[in-house]
């Protein structure tokens, strides 16, 4: 998020089964960890939001990347837009088992 970008991304656990236990990770550039977060989500549960929703933390910053494990087969969406909507791409839906 930051200088007239931002990032959108959408994780879902399909299920069926237990909960799935997610973790989300930003590095910088240089791959230092920025900051963390841990999703329990049940069967066919959803979290969608704009990276800066989901590590506020994070303030205005661009570059970096988002790693994404979980201990359950789920899909990962990711958005990626201008605040003028003049570019809009996205990284297609991806399963992680």
């Amino acid at each position: 998020q930051g200088a007239g970008y931002g990032t959108g991304i959408a994780v879902l656990y399909p299920g069926p089964g237990d909960t799935a236990t997610i973790e989300l990770v930003v590095r910088s550039r240089g791959g230092q960890q920025l900051a963390q977060r841990t999703l329990n989500l049940e069967s066919s549960q959803r979290e969608v939001g704009l990276v800066n929703e989901v590590f506020p933390e994070l303030g205005q910053r661009v570059g970096g990347s988002i790693s994404v494990v979980s201990d359950k087969s789920i899909s990962v969406l990711e958005l990626f837009y201008s605040d003028n909507l003049e570019l809009i791409s996205a990284v297609p839906a991806q399963a992680i088992d």
